[in-house]
């Protein structure tokens, strides 16, 4: 074997017999040039960097604009859900149709989605609700002709009317209102026979639920209340009679009297009002209603029946009570303001405090809500809870109308509520409460001010006395895209995505400003501002807009 030495000497001698390396300086150039790439090459790599940064930039101007864009409401989670339910090949249920049902009208109720996008779901769900009802309907049919007419008991079972005689569905029914139509015109009335087998025996009762289509009024909890307060305390009636003032309430009790009901009899319980009368209201009130701006009063949704002995339940009234229970659900609100605090660590132990007071109440609404979905003795908590909670909402909204405490200022309106406006100060800390009080105040305004003024935004300010600040709402108000008449005039109806600039405006108000806000909510466009910067902010934000 050669050594190292041997073996580098040889390989020298080979490379320069073979010219391949030579001190000659006009031969190194060659060899850096073995490295570097053509001209074309040059120019293809090049341009393919320059694509890349373009591609780049694009990405980051379709983030920027992402980011940059107001705030909007998209289709409700629990109708994707629902379809998501459906796309898995599950049979779908009572209670997510519900939930679906439910999820659909929030957005209704609260003006994140307008009436024409309303009515497609609604109509899709009214689809789903008479295929899986007649589906039900079919299954107790065949599960009562299976069973023996024993009882656990050792008694005979009472004789359950026969149902069979009864229209089978078809094809050409589009609803199960249609069906039970065509059991009504047979003269076999399936609901007539529920309530004769219940009558009949005490210990076979049969629980039976289910979904239907229904138009419903738009008047508050309708169904849980009496006539006169569902109408009293509803947005819809006092913002299109003005009820705030001596000349609307003069309307609104001459409404009631060509309603043709006696005194007793519009501040019972709706739920023991007379059938009869029940009927003759719908046709009675289509009769008046274009005398008060109200034809548009009515609107197609949906009813759920939770079994016997309890009350029929609404898509609105679920809506309504479920949003009561999130925002008025929790901890009490502490007395303990900004002013009490004196040393720094005080200051750090009461804002821990002030959070796991807010975390509390945010989880014991939650929970609440979640129980209502499911269990109906939380659901009339719920609703009993939202009756309270829309009596608040109109007497704040009429008090300040009344007090023309609203501002008109050159780019918005502006409302404050402090500790002087009333014992419901508490009730508003929350967003879903100080929405509803601020789109009723809009619609009050809407429909009964100045038309220059219709298309200004909304703000709105309550002060949170456990906190010393004030947690500050901003609405759009809607587009007006559909055209209603009124009085010999033509007016708007909100039709239209509406997108909230707010969040965004807020943020570059207080970078402006140099103030720290809190803006730790989903919805971006609800803040809170130290009580002593409101004034200041508000300022800001009207040379601003």
């Amino acid at each position: 074997k050669r050594s190292s030495s041997e073996r580098s000497d040889s390989d020298s001698e080979s490379l320069a017999d073979s010219g391949a390396w030579h001190d000659d300086s006009r031969h190194r150039p060659q060899k850096r040039r073995a490295g570097v790439q053509s001209a074309d090459e040059f120019i293809r790599v090049q341009q393919r960097k320059a694509e890349r940064r373009q591609q780049k930039q694009r990405h980051l101007t379709i983030l920027e604009r992402y980011y940059s864009q107001p705030t909007y409401h998209g289709q409700s989670s629990a109708v994707c859900l629902f379809q998501l339910v459906e796309k898995l090949g599950r049979p779908p249920t009572f209670d997510t149709i519900w939930w679906a049902i439910v999820g659909v009208t929030s957005q209704l109720w609260l003006d994140r989605i307008d009436e024409d996008g309303y009515e497609l779901v609604a109509s899709s769900m009214s689809d789903t609700v008479s295929r899986v009802c007649l589906v039900a309907t079919n299954t107790r049919s065949t599960s009562s002709t299976s069973k023996g007419t024993g009882t656990p008991h050792g008694g005979a079972r009472p004789t359950r009317p026969a149902i069979d005689s009864a229209p089978r569905p078809t094809a050409d029914i589009a609803s199960i209102s249609d069906y039970f139509a065509d059991i009504e015109a047979n003269g076999e009335s399936l609901h007539h026979q529920q309530q004769q087998q219940r009558m009949t025996s005490s210990k076979d009762v049969r629980q039976v639920t289910g979904i239907y289509p229904s138009r419903e009024f738009r008047f508050t909890l309708l169904r849980h209340w009496s006539l006169h307060s569902a109408m009293s305390y509803s947005p819809f009636v006092v913002t299109r009679l003005a009820s705030w003032s001596t000349r609307g309430r003069s309307k609104f009790d001459l409404l009631m009297a060509k309603l043709g009901l006696s005194q007793t009899e519009i501040r019972q319980p709706f739920a023991h009002l007379d059938p009869r009368l029940k009927r003759q209201l719908d046709e009675q009130f289509e009769e008046v209603a274009k005398d008060f701006d109200l034809a548009d009063a009515m609107y197609p949704s949906f009813v759920r029946d939770f079994g016997w002995r309890k009350a029929k339940v609404s898509a609105s009234d679920a809506v309504l009570a479920l949003v009561s229970l999130l925002s008025t659900t929790g901890a009490r609100e502490s007395n303990r303001t900004l002013g009490d605090r004196e040393s720094g660590m005080q200051i750090q132990i009461d804002e821990q405090a002030d959070k796991d007071t807010e975390r509390k109440r945010w989880l014991d609404g939650f929970y609440a809500a979640y129980d209502a979905l499911s269990d109906f003795n939380a659901l009339e908590d719920g609703i009993r809870s939202a009756m309270r909670l829309q009596r608040a909402i109109i007497e704040q909204g009429t008090s300040i109308l009344e007090r023309r405490a609203i501002k008109t200022l050159r780019a918005f309106r502006l409302a404050v509520i402090t500790e002087v406006d009333g014992p419901h100060l508490s009730l508003f800390r929350h967003p879903l409460t100080l929405l509803q009080l601020a789109q009723f105040l809009m619609s009050a305004l809407r429909e009964q001010g100045k038309i220059e003024h219709a298309a200004l935004p909304f703000v709105i300010a309550a002060l949170n006395t456990s906190t010393d600040t004030y947690i500050v709402l901003g609405i759009t108000p809607p587009e007006y895209t559909v055209k209603r008449p009124r009085h010999g005039q033509t007016t708007s109806l909100y039709a239209g995505q509406v997108r909230n600039h707010f969040g965004l405006i807020f943020e570059e108000t207080a970078t402006k400003m140099n103030i720290q806000i809190k803006q730790g909510r989903f919805d971006t466009s609800v803040i809170e501002v130290h009580r002593n910067d409101l004034a200041n902010f508000a300022d800001r934000l009207r040379r601003h807009l």
